[in-house]
């Protein structure tokens, strides 16, 4: 779970509990964290095997215990609490370009999550998309987008220029359908 390939996905359950998982990390971790005298302080963790995962790797061992990154899912764990997402974001990325300068799949995931999170709080998800990343151009963005797309991540519009995951192909797709030369 230290060096997780993939970025962790978070969500806030009932009673302030908040849930970490990532595909690379046989359990789920859940924490219950508050501030203490200022400092985030876990008050409460439970750790469960995924029912997907072969039950000999779902071992849970002092070793895996030391290897969690408490302290960064602790901050991760109030920021959702306080729902400040672009900290949130930050907090749990983990993903790093490959060699040739390319982005991996697991950075399309986290930009498919940072725009239903958008979407979810009426917010225009290329202007989140640029926040979270910082100085991070309208294009580019939109080319993450497209590309998480194309990688099944994310759905489509319902029509061309607005937001949204609904459908399951283009509305350009659709558009340029029948449109071919005229006899």
């Amino acid at each position: 779970m230290v060096k997780s390939a993939q970025p962790y996905a978070a969500s806030l359950l009932k009673d302030d509990w908040v849930r970490f998982e990532s595909p690379d990390m046989p359990w789920t971790v859940d924490l219950w964290v508050a501030k203490v005298d200022g400092v985030p302080r876990i008050l409460g963790l439970r750790m469960k095997g995924r029912e997907d995962v072969r039950v000999a790797d779902r071992v849970i061992t002092t070793k895996e215990l030391g290897r969690l990154p408490l302290s960064r899912l602790s901050k991760a764990a109030l920021q959702l609490q306080a729902f400040d997402l672009r900290a949130l974001s930050r907090s749990l990325r983990q993903v790093e370009r490959n060699p040739d300068g390319s982005w991996p799949e697991p950075h399309y995931h986290l930009v498919a999550q940072i725009y239903r999170a958008a979407l979810e709080r009426h917010r225009p998800p290329l202007p989140a998309i640029q926040q979270h990343w910082g100085h991070l151009s309208r294009a580019a963005a939109a080319k993450w987008v497209k590309r998480a797309r194309e990688l099944g991540l994310l759905g489509y519009p319902d029509r061309r220029g607005v937001a949204g995951t609904e459908q399951a192909t283009s509305p350009v797709a659709k558009a340029s359908r029948g449109k071919g030369k005229r006899p």
